[in-house]
């Protein structure tokens, strides 16, 4: 089972904008009394905006979109949440497909379905800290829809693009998420300290993703096929160093090890298997969500629940034993 190496949290990012991420204490401040609505035909935050009377007037449309001192407007929170929150499950869904792909010893899908999670958490988190990308058209450039940043700080929606976001906007189709993302590290009161390290993660990378996906040098793209080109057995044999995954409650330390002799059981295989990155990460959105005054009903632990054991049913009973208790125990509103 691949494991990753620890080597202590990377320096974060230069900040970018000093009025972004709002403390957390402010981000309560700003969904306080929020109850998102339910929506059959719902629009994304961009086509929300392009359907704005003031879509094309930037500094009039965050304005428009401010109700106070950091308070962004309800018709804007509604947006932000519901994009969360789908990225959110999306997420989480992912992060159970990664799972049933680790037990069939399916390594490289395994890595691009757990890039694909991470990358699923980065947006749901950035939108639950009030921050996206959007496409806007910027009035001295034409009527084409740009690249801009939208985002609440403590005075009020501010609309970003141009040279301001250069810094966030690297080459890599999804590099400006992930940029917006690890501006998170700069949150000087993250609610969670034993999980602030899903901030700034190196293991499921759009690097690691590309490579695996799509390199054609040896032992880089789909590295469990290497050796087909021989006979068989000797591809098979290569094939088992990627042995499926054991099943174990990797939710909790004690129970990881629960059934092995003591003598060969290393703490470090608990906190460097691959699987925590994507399970802390869920963890840690949860708990977010938890602690902001929102009341809602569209990410429940029943429903968390219910896909859990739809995905995993009898191919992972432990494990799903421990998502379950995991579930159980944690504060949703």
């Amino acid at each position: 089972m691949p494991h990753i190496e620890i080597d202590g949290p990377a320096d974060p990012p230069a900040r970018v904008f000093a009025d972004y991420p709002l403390p957390f204490r402010e981000l309560e401040r700003a969904w306080e009394g929020f109850t998102p609505r339910r929506e059959f035909h719902r629009l994304s935050l961009g086509e929300w905006l392009e359907r704005h009377p003031l879509h094309a007037d930037l500094p009039a449309l965050q304005v428009a979109l401010t109700r106070g001192p950091g308070i962004p407007d309800p018709d804007l929170l509604q947006r932000h949440f519901y994009w969360s929150s789908t990225c959110f499950v999306r997420s989480f869904h992912l992060f159970l497909s990664y799972l049933v792909l680790e037990a069939q010893g399916l390594y490289s899908w395994g890595v691009v379905t757990g890039y694909y999670s991470r990358f699923y958490f980065a947006k749901a988190l950035a939108n639950l800290w009030l921050g996206a990308w959007v496409r806007a058209p910027i009035p001295t450039k034409g009527p084409k829809l740009r690249p801009v940043l939208l985002y609440t700080g403590p005075n009020g929606v501010r609309l970003q693009h141009g040279k301001a976001v250069e810094a966030l906007r690297p080459g890599e189709s999804h590099g400006s998420w992930w940029e917006l993302f690890a501006q998170l590290q700069h949150v000087p009161d993250f609610p969670e300290e034993d999980l602030v390290h899903v901030l700034g993660d190196d293991t499921f990378t759009h690097a690691r993703r590309e490579q695996v996906n799509y390199s054609d040098r040896w032992m880089e793209g789909f590295p469990e096929l290497e050796w087909f080109d021989h006979t068989e057995d000797q591809m098979l044999a290569h094939a088992q160093a990627f042995r499926p995954r054991a099943d174990r409650d990797f939710t909790d330390l004690d129970r990881y090890f629960d059934g092995l002799d003591p003598e060969e059981a290393e703490v470090s295989d608990f906190y460097t298997e691959e699987v925590q990155i994507l399970w802390n990460s869920a963890l840690c959105y949860l708990r977010v969500l938890g602690r902001l005054p929102v009341r809602q009903e569209f990410i429940t632990r029943a429903k968390l629940i219910a896909l859990s054991e739809r995905a995993l049913g009898e191919l992972l009973p432990v494990g799903l034993g421990g998502i379950r208790r995991s579930l159980t125990e944690l504060d949703l509103r």
